[in-house]
């Protein structure tokens, strides 16, 4: 599975901000996509 996203920088602000809300989160991978279960 390979998942492609246009802009690296963009995706790191994604992951920095959702670590700032979110103290524990899993990403989960499959054929539909990316999903975050968060806590």
């Amino acid at each position: 599975m390979k998942f492609v996203f246009p802009d690296a920088r963009e995706w790191k602000y994604i992951i920095e901000s959702i670590a700032t809300i979110v103290d524990e989160a899993n990403f989960v991978a499959s054929p539909d996509g990316l999903k975050l279960r968060a806590l």
